[in-house]
């Protein structure tokens, strides 16, 4: 096994145990204990960036600084925040920003006003990136 493939290895087993999976422990997913910005965000980013066949040390770093790691269904929509890897993506950093402006932002709004139904406001939001 490569150098690199045990690196990657050893930073996936790291974030489970750290993301509770392989611990048992159970995590929170309240839009209050949100957990961007913590090392298990930037290990649960590594990971995906990693998943993507960025291993190499050059190519991780440009990966985790062009890329935002971005919920699919913000937390913005409900009273819970969903961090599960099937609502995550790596999305580039210029389109995460029109996203959170001109999508996000607008529905989040709409939704809680009672202005859009809940499936409505589902519909806007879709996985673009892996």
């Amino acid at each position: 096994m490569t150098r690199a493939a045990l690196f990657g290895l050893g930073l996936i087993t790291v974030s489970l145990f750290a993301y509770g999976i392989v611990s048992g422990e159970e995590r929170s997913t309240r839009w209050d204990d949100d957990i961007r910005g913590t090392p298990q965000w930037a290990a649960m980013k590594r990971t995906a960036c990693m998943t993507n066949g960025n291993v190499g040390r050059e190519a991780l770093h440009a990966c985790m600084v062009k890329n935002e790691y971005d919920h699919v269904v913000p937390c913005c929509f409900y009273k819970r925040c969903d961090n599960q890897p099937s609502n995550l993506q790596l999305q580039p950093w210029p389109e995460a920003r029109v996203k959170d402006k001109e999508i996000e932002a607008p529905t989040c709004r709409e939704f809680h006003a009672g202005k859009i139904s809940e499936q409505e406001g589902l519909n806007r939001f879709h996985r673009e990136y892996r």
